[in-house]
C-alpha cells in the first residue's frame, strides 16, 4: 500500500518595486520590509499559517489548508488596501512536501508574477481545492512554466469583493488575443542566383530593407534580421522555422543580378501548410530596386489583409536615396557590419555619402561604425547629421540615444531619444534592447524586463537578449527566473560569453563561489584571458577568502605596461572583493576621470552593495549624475 502523500500550501508575496527601491535607497527598502512584516506576519498566524522567511522584499509562508492560505491572502490585501507605500502581488500553490526543496516556493513566486498590483493568483491545484468551498471566485488566466518543474502550471486570478478588479486577467488575455489575431512574418534572406554568386551582400540587403519597411506597420509582427537570417543556407522545413520564430508566414525569394539587370522572385508562404499566399517575379533595371521593394512590401500587406495607416504607407514608399550606387555601397556597409567588420563597413558608408550627401541612413551607419570603434566625437557628429536630414529616422535616434547614455552621460536626453526611436518604429528590436539596458542602469528593473521581452519577441534567437534578461533578473533578486533564462540560452549556445558571464555573477551573488569561479575559468579557456574575466575572478577569489589568488591577479594587472593599461574599474573590483574599500574608491575615482562607461553600472550592480552606505559612494553617484 502506497503511503499517503502529504501536501503543503505555499503563499508567496512580493513587494512591488522593491528591487528598484533597494538599488537607490537601502534604508527605505528596509523600512518597507519592516512595515510588511509587522502587518503580514500576524495575519498569517491568525489564519493558521507559518511565517517561513522574508528576503529582498519577498515573503514566504506555509499553510496546511489551501483555503486558509487564500483567506489569508485576501485579508492581507484588504489590510494593505489603503497603504500607498506597500503594494503586494501574491501567489499561492499546493504541492507535495517531497516534490523537492523549494519547488513549491518557486511555483508560488512564478504564479505571483502573473498577478496584478494588489492582486492574488492561485495555481490550478489550489483552485480545485477551493472552488466548491469558498465564496471567492477565480478566472483562468494563463499557463506558466516555472524553472525545474516538468509540466506547465495553470494560473487563476481571484476576484475579491472590496479589492481592485484583477486587471492582469484582462491584460494578459487581451495581449494573448491580440497576438493571435495579429499577422506575423519573417523575411528570410533572398538566395543569390547570380552567375558568379558574388551578390550575397545585395540579396541580404534587399531582404533587410523589406524587413525595415514592414517593421513600421503596427498591426504586423515582423521578426528582426538577426533571427530571420539564422536559417541562411540551412535546409530546414518551413514549419520548423515558423515554430522557432513563432510566426505564421515566411517570405522567401531569390535575386539574379547581371550588370544593371535584376530578376527578383518572391513568395509569401503560409507556415501551417506550406501553401503560397502570394508570389511574383520582377524583371527590371537596377534603378527600379526601390520600386520593387515597395511593391513586395505592399503585396505582403494586401495578402495578409493588414490595415495600413497613411503614415505607414508613406514610410514604405519612401526612397532613402536617389543614387543607386550609394545604396549599393550602403548595403555593402551593412553586410560587413553584420559580420563585425566595423572598419571595412564604415569605409563603404563614407563612400556612400560622397555620392549622396543627403543620405540619412548612411550617416546613421557612419555613426554606428564610429561608436563601435569608440570614436565618439565622430559618431555624435554623424548621428546629428542623420537626424538633420531625416527627423523621423528611428536608427538615428537610437544611436544618438546610445551616445548620450554612454558618452555624454546625459540620461534624461538619452531616454527621450530612446522613446522617440520606439515611437517612430515600434518593431525596431535594437531600440527596445538598448532601452532595456538604459532602464537597467537607472534601476528601473520592471520596465527594463518588459522592454527586453519585447525585443525577444521581435528577435527571439540572439543570445544578447537572454544575457540582458539574466542580468535584469539578477538585479531584481529573481534568481530562479535568471537561472531559467540561462537554461533556455544553453539550448541555443552553451558557450556564449555574455550569458555565462552573467550566470557566473549569479553564482557569486548566491555565495556559490566555486561554481562562479568554474564558469569564469570556462570562459577563459574559450575566449582567452580578458581583463573583464580576470578582474571578476579576482573579485570572487577575494570574497571567498582566497586572498593569495586575488592578490596574484591584482599584481599581474597592475604590472601591465602603460600601452597595455587595464581599465581602472577592473582594479577597483578586485579591491572590493578583498575588502580594501579605500583602494577601491581610489580606482573608482580614476575610472570616473577616464569616463569609463562600465562605471555606469555602479548604481545597480550587486558587486557594489557593500560600499553603498559609504558617503564617498553617494558623492560619486552625484558626480556621474545617477544619484536620482
Amino acid at each position: 500500500m502506497k503511503p499517503k502523500l502529504k501536501f503543503v500550501t505555499k503563499l508567496f508575496a512580493a513587494i512591488d518595486g522593491y528591487a528598484e527601491i533597494k538599488a537607490w535607497n537601502e534604508q527605505q527598502a528596509l523600512t518597507l520590509s519592516h512595515v510588511a512584516r509587522d502587518t503580514i506576519k500576524p495575519i498569517i498566524e491568525q489564519h493558521n499559517g507559518v511565517w517561513m522567511h522574508e528576503k529582498n522584499g519577498e515573503i514566504f509562508a506555509n499553510f496546511k489548508l489551501p483555503e486558509d492560505a487564500v483567506n489569508c491572502a485576501v485579508a492581507i490585501q484588504q489590510e494593505l488596501r489603503d497603504n500607498s507605500d506597500v503594494k503586494l502581488r501574491i501567489g499561492i500553490h499546493t504541492g507535495d512536501i517531497k516534490s523537492g526543496i523549494g519547488t513549491g516556493d518557486i511555483v508560488a513566486s512564478k504564479i505571483a508574477g502573473s498577478a496584478s498590483l494588489s492582486g492574488i493568483c492561485i495555481s490550478g491545484k489550489v483552485y480545485a481545492s477551493i472552488q466548491n468551498t469558498s465564496d471567492i471566485t477565480a478566472e483562468y488566466l494563463e499557463d506558466v512554466k516555472p524553472a525545474g518543474v516538468e509540466h506547465p502550471v495553470s494560473v487563476y486570478s481571484l476576484t475579491v469583493p472590496g479589492l481592485p478588479e484583477p486587471a492582469a486577467a484582462a491584460t494578459v488575455n487581451s495581449k494573448a488575443n491580440n497576438e493571435k489575431t495579429k499577422p506575423s512574418i519573417a523575411v528570410l534572406p533572398f538566395r543569390d542566383m547570380s552567375a558568379d554568386k558574388d551578390q550575397d551582400y545585395f540579396c541580404e540587403g534587399i531582404s533587410e530593407e523589406i524587413i525595415n519597411a514592414l517593421t513600421h506597420i503596427e498591426d504586423l509582427k515582423v521578426i528582426a534580421r538577426t533571427s530571420a537570417f539564422a536559417f541562411k543556407g540551412k535546409q530546414e522545413d518551413i514549419r520548423e522555422i515558423g515554430k522557432k520564430l513563432d510566426v505564421e508566414n515566411l517570405l522567401e525569394g531569390s535575386i539574379r543580378k547581371a550588370g544593371n539587370r535584376l530578376r527578383i522572385t518572391a513568395q509569401l508562404v503560409k507556415v501551417a501548410d506550406g501553401s503560397h499566399l502570394w508570389s511574383d517575379a520582377y524583371n527590371r533595371e537596377l534603378e527600379d530596386v526601390f520600386a520593387i521593394q515597395e511593391e513586395i512590401s505592399l503585396a505582403i500587406v494586401e495578402a495578409l489583409k493588414v490595415k495600413l495607416l497613411n503614415n505607414e504607407k508613406v514610410v514604405i514608399e519612401k526612397q532613402p536615396t536617389e543614387k543607386v550606387e550609394a545604396y549599393n555601397l550602403y548595403l555593402l556597409c551593412r553586410h560587413h557590419y553584420n559580420m563585425g567588420k566595423w572598419e571595412i563597413g564604415l569605409e563603404y558608408c563614407k563612400q556612400a555619402i560622397e555620392i549622396d550627401q543627403n543620405y540619412a541612413q548612411a550617416y546613421a551607419g557612419i555613426a554606428e561604425g564610429y561608436a563601435r570603434l569608440e570614436n565618439f566625437e565622430e559618431a555624435r557628429a554623424a548621428a546629428k547629421r542623420a537626424l538633420q536630414i531625416d527627423s523621423n529616422l528611428a536608427e538615428g535616434y537610437t544611436i544618438s540615444a546610445w551616445l548620450k547614455l554612454y558618452y555624454d552621460w546625459d540620461f534624461v536626453k538619452a531616454e527621450r531619444e530612446f522613446k522617440k526611436a520606439i515611437a517612430l518604429n515600434t518593431g525596431y528590436s535594437l531600440a527596445h534592447q538598448f532601452y532595456a539596458k538604459y532602464l537597467r542602469l537607472m534601476g528601473r528593473f520592471t520596465d527594463s524586463i518588459n522592454e527586453i521581452k519585447i525585443a525577444k519577441e521581435l528577435d527571439p534567437l540572439p543570445l544578447g537578449h537572454y544575457a540582458e534578461a539574466i542580468a535584469i533578473y539578477l538585479l531584481m533578486g529573481n534568481y530562479d527566473e535568471a537561472q531559467e533564462q540561462y537554461c533556455n540560452s544553453v539550448e541555443l549556445d552553451p558557450n556564449n560569453f555574455y550569458t555565462n558571464y552573467h550566470f557566473a555573477r549569479l553564482y557569486c551573488k548566491l555565495g556559490e563561489f566555486e561554481k562562479s569561479i568554474s564558469v569564469y575559468k570556462k570562459l577563459q579557456q574559450i575566449y582567452g584571458y580578458k581583463d573583464s574575466i580576470e578582474s571578476r575572478l579576482g573579485y570572487v577569489f577575494g570574497l571567498s577568502g582566497k586572498t593569495d589568488e586575488a592578490q596574484r591577479i591584482l599584481q599581474e594587472l597592475l604590472k601591465r605596461p602603460k600601452d597595455e593599461s587595464v581599465l581602472s574599474i577592473h582594479i577597483a573590483l578586485i579591491y572590493l572583493g578583498l575588502g580594501e574599500t579605500d583602494k577601491a574608491f581610489e580606482w573608482l575615482e580614476k575610472a570616473y576621470l577616464a569616463r569609463d562607461i562600465n562605471l555606469l553600472f555602479i548604481k545597480v550592480a550587486p558587486e557594489y552593495e557593500n560600499i553603498r552606505s559609504d558617503p564617498r559612494y553617494t558623492v560619486l553617484l552625484k558626480k556621474i549624475g545617477l544619484y536620482n
